[in-house]
């Protein structure tokens, strides 16, 4: 069965397992585009721990995607606004970027 979750509180056990299960994120936890956090020296343990708190203050949208029960993919998005300027310098929050599809 597939399926797809919005990314919570409670769903950061199944975005953890993503990410730690897989070589494809390349230790970096979804945070490379994100302003603030392009730096590629900042350690996995540390990466991850922003990403936790980023998503318990509901900081971060996003999709977790499923296989037979099992998180198997991620689709990242946010405001333009909240990224590193790849998509330009938009400070409207009305420019939503689709930043990271990863399917392991």
């Amino acid at each position: 069965m597939k399926e797809t979750r919005c990314l919570s509180r409670e769903s950061w056990g199944d975005f953890q397992k993503v990410f730690e299960t897989s070589s494809g994120c390349d230790g970096c936890w979804c945070l490379k585009h994100r302003r603030g956090f392009n730096d590629k020296s900042t350690p996995i343990d540390d990466a991850r721990i922003v990403m936790r708190d980023l998503i318990r203050k509901e900081e971060v949208s996003g999709v977790i995607a499923y296989m037979d029960h099992v998180p198997v993919g991620w689709l990242g998005f946010e405001p333009a606004s909240k990224l590193n300027g790849l998509w330009g310098e938009s400070e409207s929050t009305d420019v939503w970027v689709i930043h990271c599809i990863f399917v392991d």
